[in-house]
């Protein structure tokens, strides 16, 4: 005798799945950022009595806190339009 079982089928979700992935990228990146900006600023507090290099390195840590947004925000985007891609195809 042939018993049949129930198999329980779960809804992959590529949106889901790729919007985790683009978090923790960002959790990542921001962790960076924080660090990075954590050195700089005891670089910073270190040499800034000497004005021009105090200017450069807080301009540095300006343009690494952008950097390091940008590429988290771009991150996030692709990743999310792949995942809505991804969904899209699954459905078909």
């Amino acid at each position: 005798m042939i018993e049949l079982t129930e198999i329980e089928v779960q809804e992959v979700s590529g949106a889901g799945l790729f919007q985790d992935i683009a978090g923790l990228g960002s959790t990542i990146l921001g962790g960076v950022s924080n660090v990075s900006n954590t050195l700089l600023g005891g670089v910073n507090s270190v040499v800034s009595p000497i004005p021009v290099v105090n200017n450069v390195t807080s301009t540095v840590a300006q343009a690494g806190t952008t950097l390091v947004s940008g590429v988290s925000g771009s991150a996030s985007s692709l990743l999310y339009t792949a995942g809505n891609v991804l969904d899209k195809l699954l459905i078909i």
